[in-house]
This record gives C-alpha cells, structure tokens and sequence, in this order.
C-alpha cells in the first residue's frame, strides 16, 4: 500500500497538492463564514471588522484555488465595503485579485483597468514587490490585448525591478513575458534573446517547468521564422524533461505544439500521431481545456488539406467540450473556424450565422482582432452571394478595426477582401489599388496563403483591364506559391483561373487542359460545390466553344446539380436569387447546347429550371423570404441575429415541370408560348396539349432591349407605334402565333420581355393581339401546378381599398378610382373602404375573407429591395401604410381574383435570373391564384373607365376574356396602347 508520504510526492509531481489544499481551505472558510453568520444574526459575537477579515480570508481561498468566476464577485463584494478604502494596502491586494480574476475569465479590458488602479496605489505605497507582481501581470494583459507599447512599457520596468530586488524567479518569467510580446510583433531577435536569457536563468534554478515553458517559446519564435527543424529540436528537448520527470500535462503540452510543427512540415502522419497522443493524455488527466486545444489544431489541420467534411465533424465536437468548459475565447475561435468550413462546404446560411454568433461574442469580450476576423469573413460570404453593398460596408468596419489595432496580418487581408469587391463592382482602378497594398502587407507579415489569394485577384483586376501578360504572370505566381504550400484548395482554384484566361483568349485547349488539372487538384480535398461547378462549367464552355454539345452537355448537367445543391442550403430567399444570378450563362449554354443536339424537349426542360427554381420555392414556403437588415458594425441581440422568417404558403416543395408534364395543365382552347432570350438568339417553345414546335429567331438581347425600351419611350411620348409594334410582333414569331387555333394565350416573359404588353403588339393586318387571342402570363410553366383548379361557384364578394390619402405632395389624389369603387357596390356584395379607411391594418385584417380584392391607390418600387416594395395605404396606430411585398408573402388569402389597381403593380427587380420579385408574384404565393396588375404608371380616369368595364364583363365571362373585352372597351375611347395595355392577367386565366 502507497504511503501518505508518497502519495503527496505524486500529488506535487503532478501539480495537484496546492489545488487540493487550496479547495480545501476554502470550504473550510465558506464554511465558518457561514457559521460565523449565523452566530452573529443570534448571538452577535463577531464585529464589523472581523466578518470583514472573513470575506479576505475567502478572497485568498478562491484565488488560491484558482476559482476565479466565484473570485470575481467575491472581490467586488469586499471592494462595495466602504471601510475597505481607509486601507490602501487592502485594496491593493484586492485590486489586483479582482484583475487576476477578470484576466482568467476573458474581461481582459476590465483586468487592464482594475491593475492600473492597483499600480498606482503599490507605488503610493513604495510597496516594490507589490509593484512588480502587478507590472508583471499589466504586460502580460496588456499583451493580450495587443497593445504592444505599454505591453513592452510595463514588463521592462517590471524586469528593471525584478533586477533590484535580486528576484531571479520574477527576472525569468518577465523575460519570458518580454519574449512572447516581441514574437507578437515580428522582432524575432530580440524575442529569442529575452527567452534564452530567461532559460539561463531557470536552468540556474534548476526549476524544469520553466524550462519546458521557455524552451515551447522558443520553438515558436523558430516556427514563426519558418525553422521548422530548430522548432522541433527545441520541442524535443521539454519533451525529453517532461517525460524524465512525469510531467503528463506538459508532454501533452508539448506534443501538441509538435504536431503543429508537423503539419507546417506537411509530414501528416506525424502530425496526426503527436495530436492524438497529447488527445489520449488530456482526456486521462480529464483536462477540458488541453482537449480543446488538441481539437482545434485537428479542426485547423483537416481545413489545411481539404478534409472540410472530418474538420465539420472535430469541430461540433470541439465546440461542445468549449461550451460546458465555459471558454468564451475559444468558442470565438472555433466559431470562427466552423464559419469557415461551412463556408468551404459552400453552406453559406451557416457561415454566417456561426460568423454572426462569433461577432456578437467578439463583443462582449472586448476580442477586437477576432471580432474583425468574423466581420471579414461575413464580407466575404456577402461576396459570394453578389450583395456588395453589404460586403463593402463589413470589410471596411473590419479594415479599420484592423488599423486600430495595427494587425498588419489582418490589414492585408482586409485590403485583398476589399479589393475583390470592387472588381465585382467593375471599380477596377480601386481594386488594383488596394490588392497592391494588400500584397505588401502580406508579404512582410509572412502570410502566403493570403498572398496567394491577393495574387489572384490582381490577376482578376488585370483581366478585366485587358492585360493579359499580367494577369498571367499573377495567375502563374498564384499557382507556383499554392503548390509550394501544398494547398489543393488553393492550388485547383488558380488553375482554373489560368484556364478561364486562356478561354476569354481563344485558346481552348489549354483552357481545357488548366481545367482538367483543376478537376484533378480538387480530388485531394474536400472541394467545395460552388467552386467545382465553376470548373465543371469551364470544361462545359470548351466543350462548346470546339462543337462538341454532347461532351459540354454531360459537364454542364454536373455544374447545374452542384449549383442546386448549394442553393438548397442557403435559406434566404434574397441570398438564393443573388446565388443564382451569378452563374446564368451556365442555364443559358446548357439550354443552347441541348438545342444545337435537337433535344428541344431536355432544353425547355432547363430553361424552366432556371427560371422557376427561385419561384417555387416561395410558393412551397421552403424558403424564408428575407435576412433582417443587421448593422454587422454593431453588436446585436442573439435572438434577432440572422435572420426574420416569413409564414409561406404551406405547400410541399415544388419542383419545375417537364414539358410534358405542363402539356397535361393545358386544355385544348390554350397555347403556352414560353420565350428564352439568350446573347445572340430568341428561343420560342410553342406548347400545346397533344405537341410543342421551338421556333429558334437570331435575334440578340441587344437589339431586343432596344426595341423595348423604344416601346416604352414612345408611351412616354404618346406617338404613333404602329409600325414598331408590328416589328416587335414580327420579332416575337407572330406569323407562328397567326397560324394558332387556340383561343387562349399564355404567355411566359423571359428577361426584357417581362416589361412588354403582348396584347398590344400589332399584325400587318392593324389587329392587336388582344383583338385576336384572349391573353394571360405566367412567371413561368411551373407554376401552372399551382394554379390550375375549379372555378368557384359561390357569389362572388369583394374588398375594395380606394384612394388613401398620402401626406406625400406628389402623389395625386386618385378620385376617379374611389367613384369606379363606389360603382361595385351595385354589382357585388362589397365592401369600399376609402380615403381614410383604406388602412393597411383593414386589408390585413379583412382580406381574407374575400374571394376578390381590389386595390386602387399609389405604388412604391424599391429597385435595391424589391421585397420592400408597397402598396401605399393608409398609416394608423398598429401599421404604417405600407403594405411590403414581403409583409404580403405571410398573408394566407382565399381570394380567387386581386386586381391591384395601381402603378407599376406588375414590376419589380428583374435579374439575371429572371426572377422578377413584385407585388403581383407576392399575391400569388400569399394564395391568389389570379392577379390583374399593371406595367407602367397608369392614368387615372382611363383606368377608372376600364376598370369598371372589367367588372361589368366579370359577372358573365372568364377573368381573362373579362379583362380583354374591358381592354377592348378602352381602346375605343383612348385609342393609344398607353391608356388600355398595361394591364395584365397574371396566373390562372379562367
């Protein structure tokens, strides 16, 4: 059996016996401070003074035993006191603890404060020892905090008087405090000085534990030099102490630092072996923090070669242990790390709420350096999704925390982030500007993984300013620095890049060769989705580009199910369009491709892909609408951090329709003409029940904007459009529509063609279309799956809103609509609210009890937000007025019919993806199956007298037909298009 001799002998090898006392004295103190309490609320046998000794006695307990949240509110106990401040010795003491505390519970600003005030009490005091200890302490902080200067102020005095006193012990470990600050600021000769000098003396001491800490500082100041060798050398030599004396928590220690070394060297078994022994020794020994550390060097080294996927997976893990051990420190870091590879994993709704958590803890913890890391890193998401503005406004909240700071590192980082912005934002003098100063900031900080990264994007800027010599020389530089870090990630991206140069150049096959390299470089990592897609589509485009569609076509299908997969995990309906409007050349040459192989029926099958996908998703309710705008330079409040979720229509998730899958929504009366503009050519899919004909026009988005937009000048104007209307009917393959027998047509817009009223473009004959053919428009074919029902039989009632009254002076009183109103009381069972009582509170609140609805008043288009678009109503003391696009996707109406009797209600932001975001769509998704709205600003009394024509036909007729004999109606009266053609009938036609 051990004796208790012995056992103490292990306890004090393994650093244990001062923990233990320490615990046990301060039970032993809570204990008689409990009992002392009582005796004094009965017996009052102990004074003030006393129970205040009491609380000191517990003070010294808890920071004995290193229990320093309890210590914490134990200090600010004694120093609430007010007899405490007749004794400055006292308060000192307790100043300093109160630091102690703060340091190791991460209130590293707070600790700072709290030693000053103890500083200049010691030295009132002339109390030299106290003042060293306290010096000791503010360095060291001070360090932490990167505030170098007074970092270096106060440890060299704090040496200087360690020197007086003759405390070799208090010389050392300041050495070792002065060490560590000049590896912090680059000055590696003077760090490796003051810690071989602080080893000279702990060898003199013969005191090993600091030998083994001095020796791990000097093996970092080698790896920050890159003297890997001499890293491992200094690494072995604690290792040899530590084992020679049983120091397991120092060998776990050190062979972690030498599994970093390891994976500096890319010696990945090596690697692996140190971590996961020092991993094995930290978990016997029950050590939380030392198996933190261990996790985050394995999540780190799994980033490093590309395994995002184990990195995910350590880290979740990680981030379990960090949250019971309760170090909000590391939670940054690992929350940091997790955005990261989330990132990497192209989950970009995860990225940034772990981006986001680690911000909002950045704050609380006064961590300006981490805080501007996760600020850079959201940016650089914000990026990927195409939302500059945003991107733009973090890095450069980042950048000057960066500057504050003076973190050359993070400087440089910031400048490259920033720099990739303005390319994006074709601001090429600007990005050229902040990448070469990016550049410099990194090669002097040593970074070359961000070199890499800057490298590229001067090869970027170069690019688009048409220099093709330096761009390539930067991609080349790129590339060599890439394979020389042995980064797969880094090394498949500038390979791409080359390719894409030699693409934009003619020369495919090099383009094809950097790709396939890219491709075979991506196989050693974990390569993110979003970024093969970009290789698979450059592949694709040689393909193309060489007449070989079969061979583009199977490398253009594996881009587009990446590209779907990513977009399925972001959740932000906002973040899903902008994702999507980045890569539309790849449906575009996908659909082109298919054509130019006669597989018409696969093409119109991607060309609905493309375009119904964001679509649907709003009508499935699969996709919160819109992020919450956040000012990221602030800190927020967790529970409304990331996001505002919008109640969607309960639907399953939708899929686009096949072609002959739309064909089986369609009646015999009906035609479906689906168009798809691309760069040189007008697609037109002819669809009826039983077939389908793609007519092909060459006619480029060019020219058809131009026509366009010369429509639209001469509604400006009122002048005679005959003979452009029949160009543009002629354009739109009108002898195809002229040979259809159907009665009905449905229409879908792509691109440009979304703002033109078909029904007024004009045969050779002088006929509208809508004197023809009755017309409706869908957002796409898709979307008949959702619309296509029975007719309902009850009467009909209806909610009019009329003539709100704006305090806004430039908006026009809409009379003639409030008497169109007034006039539907006679043919419906309805309810008119005007002027005052047409609130946004009242069509919330009553709307769904109504299978029509109508809406006569103003308009508000946000080009920049389309989903805060409104329907101006009016304000009252629960709403505003303005009824959002986006307020409207959380509605559930039953209406069969909204007619929005306003301008522009039809319109909103057209993008790339041709997914026009408007109120209109906005009613569909709330439940509406039909909306009547408009294109353009519409004239009152014109639009009054048609209105109340359309109602008058409703009770007998289809919606469609009503609306196209209303149109009919006008058009004898005011004979210009502008009076009669901007509304449509969007979605179900019956």
């Amino acid at each position: 059996m051990i004796s208790w001799k012995d056992f103490v002998t292990v306890l004090k090898k393994q650093r244990a016996f001062t923990l233990v006392c320490s615990v046990v004295i301060a039970f032993a103190f809570i204990g008689l401070c409990l009992t002392l309490v009582s005796c004094q609320g009965q017996q009052k046998i102990i004074d003030r003074s006393s129970f205040l000794d009491l609380k000191f006695g517990l003070v010294d307990s808890l920071y004995n035993s290193s229990r320093y949240s309890e210590l914490y509110d134990a200090c600010h106990d004694v120093l609430s006191d007010s007899s405490i401040y007749a004794d400055p010795q006292k308060r000192t003491n307790l100043l300093f603890k109160l630091g102690k505390s703060c340091y190791y519970t991460g209130r590293l600003k707070e600790a700072k404060e709290h030693y000053q005030k103890a500083l200049v009490l010691s030295d009132s005091l002339k109390d030299l020892k106290g003042s060293s200890e306290i010096l000791k302490s503010l360095g060291a902080t001070c360090g932490q905090l990167k505030d170098y200067e007074p970092a270096l102020e106060y440890s060299h005095r704090c040496l200087k008087l360690s020197r007086k006193l003759k405390n070799r012990k208090l010389e050392g470990v300041v050495a070792i405090n002065l060490g560590r600050i000049y590896s912090d600021i680059n000055e590696y000769n003077k760090s490796s000085r003051y810690l071989k000098m602080s080893l000279a003396i702990f060898r003199e001491l013969n005191d090993h534990l600091r030998q083994i800490n001095v020796l791990m500082g000097l093996a970092k100041v080698e790896s920050e030099r890159g003297n890997y060798k001499l890293d491992l050398e200094y690494l072995a030599e604690a290792l040899n102490i530590a084992l020679r004396d049983s120091l397991k928590m120092d060998e776990a220690d050190i062979l972690t630092d030498m599994g970093l070394c390891y994976s500096s060297l890319n010696n990945t078994n090596k690697e692996y072996d140190c971590l996961n022994r020092a991993l094995s020794i930290y978990q016997k020994l029950n050590n939380a923090q030392g198996e933190i550390r261990v996790l985050s060097a394995l999540v780190n080294s799994y980033i490093s070669v590309g395994k995002y996927n184990d990195a995910l997976q350590t880290a979740k893990v990680s981030l379990l242990k960090i949250r019971e051990y309760g170090d909000r420190n590391w939670e940054c870091r690992l929350l940091l790390d997790m955005g990261n590879i989330h990132f990497y994993l192209s989950d970009f709704t995860e990225a940034i709420e772990c981006f986001t958590q680690c911000r909002e803890l950045c704050e609380k913890l006064d961590a300006d350096e981490m805080s501007a890391r996760a600020l850079g890193n959201l940016s650089t998401v914000y990026t990927y999704l195409n939302d500059y503005e945003k991107a733009e406004k973090l890095i450069l909240e980042s950048l000057r925390i960066r500057r504050e700071i003076n973190d050359q590192q993070g400087i440089g980082s910031a400048l490259s982030k920033l720099s990739s912005i303005y390319t994006q934002m074709k601001k090429y003098d600007k990005a050229l500007e902040y990448s070469e100063e990016s550049l410099r900031f990194r090669e002097v900080s040593g970074d070359q993984h961000g070199a890499c990264e800057t490298l590229w994007a001067m090869a970027d800027i170069y690019n688009e300013l048409g220099d093709g010599i330096k761009a390539e020389e930067s991609y080349e530089q790129a590339l060599l620095l890439s394979q020389k870090l042995r980064d797969p990630l880094r090394e498949s991206w500038a390979t791409y890049l080359i390719g894409k140069l030699h693409l934009s150049k003619g020369d495919y096959n090099e383009a094809m060769k950097y790709a396939r390299m890219s491709l075979k470089s991506s196989k050693a990592c974990d390569f993110p989705d979003d970024m093969r897609k970009y290789v698979l589509m450059l592949e694709g485009d040689c393909y193309m580009k060489q007449g070989n569609y079969t061979e583009a076509v199977q490398s253009f299908t594996q881009a587009v199910s990446l590209l779907e997969n990513v977009r399925s995990r972001i959740k932000f309906e906002s973040h899903k369009r902008n994702y999507v409007e980045f890569v539309t050349g790849l449906f575009e040459n996908i659909v082109l491709s298919l054509v130019e192989l006669k597989r018409n029926e696969e093409a119109f099958d991607y060309v609905e892909r493309g375009k119904a996908r964001a679509f649907l998703d709003l009508l499935s309710g699969s996709v919160a609408v819109e992020e919450t705008d956040i000012d990221w330079t602030q800190s927020t409040d967790q529970e409304n951090s990331t996001e505002n979720e919008y109640d969607l229509v309960s639907i399953a998730v939708g899929e686009p329709l096949k072609l002959h899958q739309a064909q089986q929504y369609l009646d015999k009366s009906a035609s479906l003409l689906e168009y798809y503009l691309t760069e040189s050519e007008l697609l037109l899919w002819i669809i009826s029940r039983d077939d389908f004909k793609l007519c092909r026009m060459k006619l480029s988005s060019d020219t058809l904007i131009a026509l366009v937009n010369e429509f639209a000048q001469s509604l400006a104007m009122l002048t005679n459009q005959n003979k452009l209307l029949m160009e543009l009917y002629d354009r739109l393959a009108g002898s195809e529509i002229d040979s259809l027998s159907a009665e009905n047509l449905i229409i879908v817009p792509h691109g440009v063609l979304h703002y033109l009223p078909f029904q007024a473009v004009m045969n050779h004959n002088g006929q509208y279309l809508c004197e023809l053919k009755t017309i409706s428009y869908l957002p796409s074919s898709s979307v008949l799956q959702y619309l296509k029902g029975e007719e309902k039989q009850e009467k009909r009632n209806l909610l009019a809103l009329a003539n709100p009254q704006s305090e806004d002076s430039s908006l026009h009183s809409l009379e003639f609509a409030e008497l169109t109103c007034q006039k539907m009381k006679n043919i419906y069972d309805s309810e008119v609210l005007l002027r005052d009582d047409a609130t946004e509170t009242n069509f919330i609140k009553k709307a769904p009890q109504y299978n029509l609805l109508h809406l006569a008043c103003h308009t508000k288009l946000d080009g920049s937000s389309p989903l805060r678009s409104s329907l101006l109503l009016m304000p009252d003391s629960i709403n505003d007025g303005r009824l959002e696009v986006r307020e409207i996707f959380s509605l559930k109406l039953t209406a069969d019919l909204a007619i929005l009797s306003s301008c522009e209600s039809g319109l909103g932001k057209l993008s790339d993806g041709d997914d026009l975001v408007g109120l209109s769509r906005a009613f569909m998704s709330a439940g509406v199956p039909s909306i009547i709205a408009s294109l353009w600003q519409v004239e009152d009394e014109s639009t009054a007298f048609l209105m109340s024509s359309f109602y008058e036909h409703l009770k007998n007729n289809r919606k469609a037909d009503a609306l196209k004999l209303a149109q009919q109606e006008t058009m004898m009266k005011y004979k210009h298009p502008f009076y009669w053609s901007s509304f449509i009938m969007i979605g179900y036609w019956n």
